[in-house]
């Protein structure tokens, strides 16, 4: 499964953040890109687990600067990874 920008594990698609944002979507998507190629079903709120751990993964390499083994390194730029208001899992998660 894959749907967050984490470690090579996928690649961009539309919709962009601000279309994303127009229809209404939520801000974390998760989506199965073998059985769902088009991105029609969003598991976010089924697979509450996986993206906890990408989240956390995501947040550790913006932390880092980087997600390539080695020294931590300086953003250029401060980096917001949620553009919008913030996600959170189940607190069961």
């Amino acid at each position: 499964m894959a749907g967050l920008a984490s470690g090579g594990q996928v690649r961009w698609t539309d919709p962009t953040d601000e279309v994303a944002r127009e229809q209404g979507l939520p801000n974390v998507q998760l989506y199965d890109m073998e059985t769902d190629p088009a991105e029609k079903v969003n598991l976010q709120s089924e697979q509450p687990d996986i993206v906890t751990r990408l989240l956390a993964t995501l947040v550790d390499q913006v932390d880092r600067g980087r997600s390539t083994p080695g020294p931590d390194l300086s953003n250029d730029v401060p980096v917001d990874i949620w553009k919008g208001p913030t996600w959170l899992p189940p607190a069961d998660a």
